[in-house]
């Protein structure tokens, strides 16, 4: 750029008429580049990034504060495995779980969220501020399930599907025999899902199934059966402006139905033998009766998980919190004495005849007969639709009611 004579009188000018002017402008230019380069210097010098075995990041943490993340880190793995092997040792589940309720972890940055026989989960926060959630999994070298190579390869795919953060493992012994631990870091889920809270509101049932099926779309899509669909498998996140993004977690079970060269069938089944993956009363009952897992086994769990949240509870269980396996198996048409499919189900009076229709469709016995992930996309209760009913059928829908 050429700088004329003019130019150079017309600067000089100005800088006589408007010193102060100048001078502010002078500094304040020299302020951002400062700013900007402290900036650059503290991204690229003293950000340091955990890594996992296969190089995935987990979490970014200024470097001053790296070696008491890692110490701290440790510590609360080392006080997890401790405590853990102390509860499995307990004689049965409810004690178990009421010794892992009171884990009082402090100071340490965890807290117990649940466990299973095989599992514990733990809010865990970092220096930063951030919450994360912390899995440990005793892996099972029998089973096909791995769900840290599941977590792995579903990392930043989807929305609706949680995100991992990071996965290891570590081996070690107990009572004389090895074992091999995953750690699992997910994004932490602020908003919980039951019946109570969802109260029977079909708004809200709504947002949750429509997020469900596009989390299951891509799983399916992807040959992927979750095979332990239900309630307390989805939660739900909150926006920065105020709304909810539902997401599929826990991915235990969850596998390949179909191998990358096979044509993809949305009936197909795949055989696990010994097995009957999912939770009670979610189940399908090709699962149950002959240990058969497919898309459309989430399907039926789907179906159930919309029916629970329309009735604001969990059937089949007996007034002192025991199973009725007898009633759940009849239901399923898994005893000689089956149910007419509309006689199944009972429902509150202001069920919608949509939602009715939706949960109805997903739980034939029959899994051929149970449309896929994407026609329940399309259907009414889903795109907020009204379903005209004929007179008869209006009649078989009272005979819902309870």
């Amino acid at each position: 750029m050429k700088i004329t004579t003019s130019s150079l009188k017309l600067f000089k000018n100005t800088c006589r008429r408007y010193p102060k002017l100048i001078f502010f402008a002078v500094i304040s230019t020299i302020t951002l580049f400062s700013l900007m380069f402290i900036y650059i210097y503290a991204l690229v010098s003293f950000t340091y990034s955990y890594k996992s075995s296969t190089g995935s990041k987990v979490i970014s943490v200024n470097k001053n504060s790296a070696l008491n993340f890692d110490k701290m880190l440790k510590e609360s793995m080392e006080y997890i495995n401790k405590e853990m092997d102390v509860i499995l040792e307990l004689e049965d589940r409810h004690t178990q779980n009421n010794s892992f309720r009171k884990l009082d972890p402090y100071p340490l940055p965890i807290v117990p969220i649940r466990m299973t026989l095989n599992t514990a989960v733990f809010k865990y926060s970092t220096q930063n501020g951030k919450n994360t959630v912390l899995k440990r999994i005793i892996w099972d070298p029998k089973s096909k399930v791995n769900e840290d190579v599941v977590c792995e390869s579903l990392k930043n795919k989807h929305e609706n599907i949680i995100d991992c953060y990071m996965s290891t493992r570590m081996n070690r012994v107990v009572n004389g025999e090895k074992q091999t631990l995953i750690w699992i870091f997910f994004e932490y889920m602020d908003v919980k899902i039951t019946e109570k809270n969802v109260f029977r509101d079909e708004d809200t049932i709504r947002a949750i199934l429509i997020d469900a099926l596009k989390g299951l779309k891509y799983l399916h899509d992807n040959r992927l059966a979750h095979l332990d669909f239900k309630i307390m498998n989805i939660m739900g996140k909150t926006r920065r402006d105020g709304s909810i993004v539902y997401k599929l977690i826990d991915f235990g079970f969850t596998q390949p139905i179909l191998e990358d060269n096979d044509k993809y069938d949305e009936n197909a089944m795949k055989e696990i033998r010994g097995k009957n993956y999912g939770t009670f009363p979610f189940k399908a009952p090709e699962v149950m009766r002959s240990s058969l897992h497919g898309f459309k086994s989430d399907v039926w769990s789907l179906g159930a998980t919309a029916w629970y949240l329309s009735i604001g509870k969990i059937p089949f269980y007996k007034s002192k919190g025991q199973k009725d396996m007898e009633s759940y198996r009849m239901f399923a048409g898994l005893m000689k004495k089956s149910l007419e499919d509309h006689k199944r189900f009972k429902f509150k009076r202001q069920t919608s005849p949509e939602l009715r229709d939706f949960i109805i469709s997903c739980m034939k016995l029959d899994y051929e007969n149970r449309p896929s992930v994407n026609e329940l996309l399309e259907h009414p209760f889903i795109l907020n639709e009204r379903i005209i009913l004929e007179e008869d059928e209006s009649d078989d829908y009272l005979s819902l009611i309870k």
